[in-house]
Order: C-alpha cells, then sequence, then structure tokens
C-alpha cells in the first residue's frame, strides 16, 4: 500500500501502551508531508484505554480511543492504520471500528545493530553472570509479561536439571512482590535471580551469555528483545501471543507455544536445552531473519515506501 498525497487516505499511527511512564504514551502529532500526505499520531493511552498495562486489551476501548483520536483530529475521511505488527488483536479492532479504516499496514519493529554492537563492545562493568547454564526472560515485572508461568516451567525443568538457574531481568513492576513469594513457595530462591533496572548494556551482556531467551507473556504486540536475543544467536521459546509469530517462526527460528501452559514452556524449553543442534539451528536462523528484515534501516525503507514512495534518498 502506497499513500502518494492530498485527497489519499490519512496516515493514523497509534502510541502509547497504557503505561505513563512511557515516553512512547506522551506523543501526539498532526502534520501535512510535503507530498500532502496527512499524519497522525495519537496516544491511545490518553484517549480512553481504560484497561491497566497488567490488564487484558479491551477491543471495545481501543476501538473507542481511535474513534475518538480521529474525531480529536478531525478527520472524516478514510484513514490507513500503521500497526508495528498485525496480531489477531489489530484484525479485531480493525472489525470493532468503523469503515473509515481503508487498510492496516504492519511497519515491524527493528534493532539497530550497530548500536548493540557498540553496547556490547563497550559496556559497563559486566553484571555477575551466573555460573552454569541459565534460561533468561527480560521484561517488566507486570501480569501480561507471564513470569509466573515461567517460575512454575522453570520449577518443572530443575525436576531434571539441578544444575540450570533462571535470570529475570526487568523494570519493577506490580506482579514483583507475588513473583519473589511464588519463587519462594517452590523453593526456588538459590535458582531464580531477579535482577532490577539493569542498565541495557549490562541486560545484552547477560542475553548474550544465555542458554536459552524465553518469553512468557500473555500479550505482546512484537516482542523487540526476541530480536536482541536473535542477534545475540541466543535460541528462543515464546508464546504464541499477538505479533509474537510474525517474529517467531515456530520449529524454524524458534519454538512457540500457548500463553499461561507451564508444562508446554518446560518441555519447549528443555528441547532446545537437551538438543544443541536444534538450538543452533533455531539461533541462526532467527539471527539471519533479524538481520534480513528486522533492522531499523528495513523499517525506515517500508515507512517511506508507505508515505513517500517518489522520494529519492
Amino acid at each position: 500500500m502506497q499513500v502518494r498525497g492530498t485527497g489519499d487516505p490519512t496516515v493514523v499511527f497509534e502510541s502509547g501502551e497504557g503505561d505513563d511512564s512511557s515516553v512512547w504514551s506522551k506523543i501526539e502529532a498532526d502534520v501535512r508531508l510535503p507530498n500532502g500526505v496527512r499524519t497522525v499520531v495519537y496516544d491511545r493511552a490518553g484517549l480512553g484505554r481504560s484497561a491497566p498495562s497488567s490488564g487484558p486489551y479491551r477491543i471495545d476501548d481501543e476501538a473507542a480511543a481511535l474513534k475518538r483520536a480521529l474525531d480529536r483530529f478531525g478527520i472524516k475521511g478514510p484513514i490507513v492504520l500503521v500497526a508495528h505488527s498485525y496480531g489477531g488483536f489489530v484484525a479485531r479492532l480493525v472489525a470493532a471500528t468503523d469503515t473509515r479504516i481503508a487498510g492496516v499496514v504492519a511497519i515491524h519493529n527493528g534493532v539497530d545493530t550497530t548500536r548493540l554492537a557498540a553496547e556490547i563492545a563497550g559496556h559497563a562493568p559486566l553484571p555477575d553472570i551466573p555460573r552454569g547454564a541459565y534460561v533468561i526472560n527480560v521484561g517488566t515485572f507486570e501480569t501480561k509479561k507471564g513470569q509466573d508461568v515461567l517460575v512454575r516451567a522453570f520449577a518443572q525443568l530443575r525436576e531434571r536439571r539441578p544444575d540450570l538457574s533462571l535470570v529475570l531481568v526487568g523494570r519493577s513492576g506490580p506482579q514483583l512482590q507475588e513473583l519473589r513469594e511464588l519463587i519462594d513457595s517452590l523453593g526456588l530462591r538459590d535458582w531464580v535471580d531477579l535482577r532490577l533496572n539493569l542498565p541495557h548494556d549490562q541486560t545484552l551482556s547477560l542475553i548474550r551469555a544465555a542458554r536459552v531467551f524465553a518469553l512468557s507473556s500473555r500479550q505482546e504486540p512484537f516482542g523487540i528483545v526476541l530480536l536482541e536475543a536473535a542477534y545475540f544467536t541466543v535460541p528462543v521459546v515464546a508464546t504464541r501471543v499477538g505479533g509474537v509469530p510474525e517474529v517467531v517462526a515456530d520449529g524454524i527460528s524458534g519454538l512457540l507455544v500457548p500463553a499461561d501452559d507451564a508444562a508446554a514452556l518446560a518441555n519447549a524449553l528443555g528441547r532446545v536445552l537437551d538438543d544443541e543442534s536444534l538450538a543452533s539451528r533455531l539461533a541462526h536462523n532467527a539471527r539471519e531473519r533479524t538481520l534480513t528484515e528486522f533492522t531499523w534501516r528495513d523499517a525506515f525503507v517500508r515507512y517511506r515506501s508507505l508515505m513517500l514512495p517518489d522520494a529519492v534518498v
């Protein structure tokens, strides 16, 4: 899809994940490009999205926020909605919104490979990396990230792999205390390492040294941390939610499991830990795909193609 100028649909981007601490939840803009294309960015968190970031996405709330944004910016004609993944959620949002949506374009997020390499090369002092093999997860400690499911899966793994540990890295969030209590109740205090608010370069160092990256989310629009793990050739096991299947091809560049299924997650992690050939194949395929499809350069080219198709750069 291309939008060439005045008279074409307005290009609408959403920002905000319902997290008031995120700079992305504060961005709004209404600009007209030199070729006449009108581009609007609306803050969905500030326009009636009532569900908390740790709770479920409610389609009616999201559709209402989009409609209020169109009214707020005085958009009467058709729009092209730009999202960073298709996912089932975007499809349901389109179905719940009126016919002013002329199309949906997914422009995936990417990684800055130059920056990742520079961060690792010039990182701050290394964090105290656990001895032996470990599984890692990175994400704010909140319900939608599903770290509680991962901890239960890890408890099952520990029965067969007593030397394995789990590293959970993230911002402090509403589930942190409950997670600590769960870890204690399962007798895992000595084997689960909680790392709070680490600098990004130290987080990358921990990812790079892990045996497996586990994403246990109940909801995940995209999951850019999956690309960071892939860049460092770390195999991925993830839940089949949101935009994740657009990033991870099951059995090719990672393994996908249902959300909220600790047994399935433990089984998939065990497969990767037990089979070095499988782990290597998944990790190398994921890295190759990341470098060819999921860089910020790729995203830039798609944005330019959508809104400035005749530009010469």
